[in-house]
């Protein structure tokens, strides 16, 4: 059933769908990451990031010589939107690195109550 707001606001239901889009394709290329046990670099956040802005409908996005993401609307077109490539990419590793820490404290959460229940029995 739908939202009175959404109703009301057809573009906010829009940007709830982008953002869910977004959200999954930062998700599965993470996933992915860890999968892979592999490096974390520049280069590679940098592919998810413009991967994941490229996947929204109506958008298209590049990095252009001054190393900004250039975000441009392909429906309409108006003023593109520039954002700083180096701030994404960081934001996008601080991401990680919590996410990261979080898994190894549930990981060890584990272990450590394993090891309590294999010591209870003894």
């Amino acid at each position: 059933m739908s939202d009175a707001s959404e109703t009301a606001d057809p573009g906010r239901a829009d940007v709830r769908a982008q953002a869910l889009v977004l959200f999954h394709s930062l998700r599965q290329d993470l996933e992915i990451v860890e999968a892979d046990l592999g490096e974390f670099d520049e280069a590679r956040a940098r592919d998810i990031i413009l991967r994941a802005i490229n996947l929204l409908p109506d958008y298209e996005a590049d990095v252009d010589e001054r190393s900004h993401i250039v975000i441009e609307r392909t429906a309409r077109r108006g003023n593109p939107i520039r954002l700083n490539l180096q701030d994404a990419i960081d934001s996008l590793r601080v991401v990680w690195r919590d996410y990261r820490e979080l898994v190894e404290r549930e990981e060890l959460a584990r272990i450590e109550k394993r090891n309590g229940k294999k010591g209870e029995n003894l």
